[in-house]
């Protein structure tokens, strides 16, 4: 089916994707005054910050070199450096593949828990707890995955179910975990060994992909959509005439909000909207006048009492992303309505945090700052699957076609939202 004309919602990577590799003419209206979604970059001062931590280490040929094409091929290739901090110890992840690195009490117990739930017949897994304790034994559960789960996902684990997981949670074979809990393990046992980052600009700097096709796309920036009716097939703006997007409007939108900007939406659909959940993202931006004191690139905390899940070190990432002998870190704090922020100053409280465990020094910090992003992750509960069929159905049934991590309403990597957008214009050739 050929279109004329594509009308799409959002100038995330996928959004940009439809319409670069559609063979006909795009319009894409996005809200901000520049593109790339929560792909893209932020500076302050020659320091250099994404919206939230971002690598490419796809297997994909055609996305490889898509990306690098973008930035004339000035990237770094890396080896994966990451490490997971518990109680003043640093230890190598995937944690339970490298149970060596922790006291011994509790690699014995970890060790121990784990061959125990190897004799487990027939486990019935409901639940991302149950998943987490049978993969990885209950005491590691327990003490690590759990208490992650909570910081980050913001949610208890048997909330969740377990399909996202995949490769992103380690649940090793039984020779593995011997090998790490006596330190003969030969490598750390992550899911890729390899990532490439773009040299100047962040992250941000691959969403300029789309220039290439720049001649058959109208971008238009700072264009807040405030009504679609999908009867009469217009969008409303701000201070700006309807526009007629005709038979097919693609739309990248995170679905509640996509849902409340349409006319006359069915109950049914209103209900399926309201369970679906995801976490937000207070970003806490930290510009230091010293070195990095880590070598790792990104690092995830297991203390209850450290209140970021997470943090990743920009300036390890990229050299040009602050300016020389200084460090550009950022901590993320995810919360949601079940796990809402702190009271209080959050910025001071993640570099206290982040001082007292010596990953920074406060007395080096030039400037720090909080953005909130308000979709952050999605959560797979149970509630999911069955709430984005009836608005996906709904949508379909109108020439709406979802894509990217919020119109999918799924836990997306960078090149799989690219690929979702270059599906969809597939469709109109």
């Amino acid at each position: 089916m050929a279109l004329e004309h594509l009308y799409i919602l959002g100038g995330g990577l996928s959004g940009l994707s439809t319409a670069h590799h559609s063979d006909g003419q795009s319009t894409i209206y996005e809200k901000k005054d520049s593109v790339g979604g929560t792909a893209s970059s932020m500076t302050w001062r020659g320091f250099t910050f994404d919206y939230g931590p971002h690598v490419s280490f796809t297997n994909d040929k055609y996305v490889k070199e898509l990306l690098a094409k973008s930035i004339d091929n000035e990237f770094w290739t890396k080896e994966v450096s990451n490490s997971n901090y518990y109680q003043g110890k640093w230890v190598r992840h995937p944690a339970i593949c490298n149970l060596c690195d922790f006291p011994k009490e509790v690699n014995r117990d970890a060790l121990v828990s784990f061959l125990e739930s190897k004799e487990i017949s027939n486990p019935e897994i409901q639940n991302y707890r149950d998943w987490c304790e049978i993969g990885q034994g209950k005491f590691f559960a327990e003490n690590f995955t759990h208490t992650y789960t909570r910081k980050f996902w913001t949610v208890e684990p048997e909330e969740m179910t377990h399909q996202w997981a995949g490769e992103r949670v380690a649940r090793p074979n039984l020779r593995r975990v011997v090998d790490g809990s006596l330190g003969l393990q030969k490598d750390a046992g992550y899911y890729y060994t390899e990532f490439r980052y773009p040299k100047h600009g962040g992250y941000g700097a691959y969403t300029s992909f789309w220039k290439e096709s720049q001649d058959k796309i109208n971008l238009k920036l700072n264009h807040t959509v405030t009504k679609i009716d999908l009867e009469k097939r217009t969008l409303s703006f701000v201070e700006q005439e309807d526009v007629d997007f005709g038979d097919t409007l693609i739309s990248s939108l995170p679905l509640p909000e996509f849902v409340k900007l349409v006319v006359d939406v069915p109950e049914i659909v209103k209900d399926a909207t309201e369970k679906l959940k995801c976490t937000s993202i207070a970003l806490i931006n930290i510009a230091l006048s010293d070195p990095s004191k880590l070598p790792y690139h990104w690092c995830y905390v297991y203390d209850e009492d450290v209140i970021t899940p997470r943090f990743t070190i920009y300036s390890n990432l990229s050299e040009f992303n602050a300016p020389q002998g200084c460090t550009s870190l950022q901590a993320e704090v995810p919360y949601s309505n079940s796990r809402p922020l702190p009271l209080g100053d959050l910025v001071a409280r993640v570099i206290d945090d982040l001082d007292r465990c010596q990953i920074i020094d406060k007395q080096s910090v030039i400037h720090a700052w909080q953005v909130d992003i308000k979709y952050g992750y999605v959560i797979f509960d149970h509630n999911r699957e069955s709430a984005i069929k009836v608005i996906h159905d709904w949508m379909d049934q109108n020439g709406v076609l979802p894509i990217g991590r919020f119109g999918l309403w799924q836990y997306l990597w960078s090149d799989q939202a690219i690929k979702s957008g270059k599906l969809v214009a597939s469709r109109f050739v």
